[in-house]
């Protein structure tokens, strides 16, 4: 694919739309070069799962991949979508919600990251801890740092100045977690 040198930067093309800035503005363009109609956007992330995030009038909510929006601008900031959950920030707390906007994780996280391995890091009393795409808490928080699963089963988490890589184990809808050090 090769577009024209007219913008100041873009992304990477992610499924078949790439970020572009122009004039310090930010667009999505085809692979045929063709803008996507959005409104003025003010910030912008890269689409996943057919949904991008993207921040208009001080807001956040979510695009399709032909520009209309799918979930109105009403949060403070947003991130997209993976393995079918977006992380959200209202009223200063962290949640996440389906494709269709509707909150399925509550927003009371201090701290969240995006799920990886069907679980998602969330931070709360100051601990972290992993919850499930139903919000379901699979390891309590616990842990005074976390990182977020990567695709070798493992996390690292640290507790009273200790560092462990945690291991999960998925079985279905159930799963088993054990620490190694």
């Amino acid at each position: 694919i090769f577009i024209s040198p007219k913008f100041d930067a873009g992304s990477e093309f992610h499924e078949g739309i790439a970020l572009v800035i122009l004039e310090k503005s930010r667009y999505y363009i085809d692979t045929l070069g063709q803008f996507l109609p959005t409104p003025e956007l003010e910030d912008a992330e890269l689409f996943y799962e057919g949904l991008a995030a993207v921040k208009f009038a001080g807001r956040y909510g979510f695009i399709n991949l032909t520009g209309l929006w799918q979930i109105q601008p009403i949060f403070q900031q947003a991130f997209g979508f993976k393995e079918g959950r977006a992380r959200i920030k209202r009223n200063e707390k962290w949640g996440f919600i389906n494709r269709q906007g509707q909150m399925v994780i509550p927003a009371k996280y201090e701290n969240a990251d995006d799920f990886s391995m069907g679980l998602a890091m969330v931070q709360l009393n100051g601990l972290y801890g992993f919850v499930n795409t139903s919000g379901s808490v699979q390891i309590p928080c616990l842990f005074d740092m976390a990182t977020r699963f990567q695709a070798n089963g493992s996390a690292e988490v640290q507790q009273n100045g200790q560092f462990f890589f945690l291991r999960y184990y998925r079985c279905s809808n159930t799963g088993h977690a054990t620490l190694a050090h």
